[in-house]
């Protein structure tokens, strides 16, 4: 099945997020040896392409976190050119949750929190299991990555355990230079292993 919901997710990173998760059919070699098996908080989801892709792969329960304030016009032209998928039925005056509303209409495992990563509690998302997986492309600020971090750490606001893998998007992203050395330094100060590509800019980690 082919994800063609518009974003900055390359096929390649699309793979990468894929084998995070697990599919038994699509016999997928894991990347921690194990399923998955626990709900899923994405933080910041835009149109729905990475959790799309999530949701091809696993049944649990994919909590996306995100405001959604705006329209595609708000973006800059470079970025909006960069998008990859089908941007052809995208209105770009047209409310981005409306057009996430219509890219997840398939997928009755994701559930919308319609909020800042500052404003969410775990609480909220209705699960009673800590989340398998947190997957980190929301605020790309320097104070938005540093809370989104510490709020996955086990016993933080995210409701992370030590089972929890922290993931994320735009790790040695040429413009976004800031988040390559934040999530290097948390991983060393808080004995996360570390996981990166010079292929592709998806990062992820779990403790040692």
């Amino acid at each position: 099945m082919k994800n063609d919901v518009p974003g900055w997710m390359s096929e390649r990173e699309l793979d990468t997020l894929s084998r995070l998760l697990f599919d038994p059919i699509k016999g997928y070699e894991l990347v921690f040896n194990r399923p998955i098996d626990r709900p899923i908080l994405e933080l910041g989801s835009f149109l729905g392409r990475s959790a799309v892709q999530m949701a091809m792969f696993t049944l649990n329960r994919i909590i996306c976190v995100d405001p959604w304030d705006s329209t595609i016009n708000d973006f800059p032209e470079g970025a909006v050119a960069a998008l990859d998928g089908d941007m052809e039925y995208v209105n770009k005056y047209e409310s981005i949750y409306n057009l996430f509303l219509l890219n997840i209409r398939d997928d009755h495992n994701i559930f919308p929190i319609r909020m800042s990563s500052r404003e969410f509690h775990w609480v909220l998302s209705g699960c009673d299991d800590p989340p398998g997986l947190i997957f980190i492309d929301g605020d790309h600020s320097v104070p938005g990555v540093k809370f989104d971090l510490e709020a996955s750490l086990p016993g933080g606001q995210f409701g992370a355990d030590h089972r929890t893998i922290i993931a994320g998007h735009d790790y040695g992203h040429p413009y976004l230079p800031h988040i390559k050395p934040m999530v290097d330094e948390f991983a060393e100060k808080y004995r996360y292993k570390l996981h990166t590509s010079p292929e592709h800019t998806i990062f992820y980690m779990m403790r040692y």
